[in-house]
């Protein structure tokens, strides 16, 4: 676990975020070209993500989780998480107190919290805004999560029916992962090529 820590000190919640005008969501773009399948119709791409993860009921979300993991304290502005998601590339950011998670502040947790359209309009204004807010003020306290002894298909499935983009992992009341989309769309990609070499 990599936590960021601010100097001076140190889930729409666990939401997927949406891609921005003119940038493809990588993960969309996969979820239909794996649920054509073998050039037959499919009713959900997440569905069938789950359903075929469920073929292997042996793997694990360990087995799948993204382990080193970007964490920002609860104390920290949301300039720093801001900085964080930008620089990282990452859209969720789990909210630790210590090791313990206390919540998940997202890209759109970010958006929604430039509070109109003139402030976001200026990016001073918005960071004058950001600097003075700590990120426990506006993160999702109540987040879904999942043990990393969990079955990667039933933690799929969750993701689905709650429609998030991503689970923290804990063992122990710590964090100890993360497993997202694309965790997930990974484990689905190795075992069609797997199925492939058969």
């Amino acid at each position: 676990m990599r936590p960021h820590t601010q100097a001076g000190g140190h889930a729409d919640s666990p939401w997927r975020a949406r891609p921005g005008p003119g940038f493809p969501s990588f993960a969309k773009t996969t979820w239909r070209a794996l649920a054509k399948g073998h050039g037959r119709p499919c009713l959900s791409p997440r569905r069938s993500l789950v359903r075929r993860l469920q073929k292997r009921p042996g793997m694990r979300v360990r087995d799948a989780m993204t382990s080193e993991v970007r964490t920002i304290d609860e104390s920290a502005t949301l300039d720093v998480a801001d900085e964080l998601m930008r620089e990282e590339v990452i859209r969720h950011l789990p909210v630790v107190s210590g090791r313990r998670l206390v919540g998940v502040v997202t890209q759109r947790d970010l958006f929604r919290a430039g509070l109109s359209s003139a402030l976001r309009s200026d990016p001073a204004l918005e960071h004058d805004w950001f600097v003075q807010v700590p990120v426990r003020s506006i993160m999702t306290r109540h987040v879904l999560h999942a043990h990393p002894d969990a079955s990667l298909a039933d933690a799929a499935d969750l993701m689905v029916r709650e429609r998030i983009g991503c689970l923290p992992v804990v063992e122990d009341d710590e964090l100890v992962g993360l497993l997202t989309e694309t965790d997930c769309l990974r484990a689905l990609l190795q075992l069609l090529r797997s199925h492939e070499r058969r």
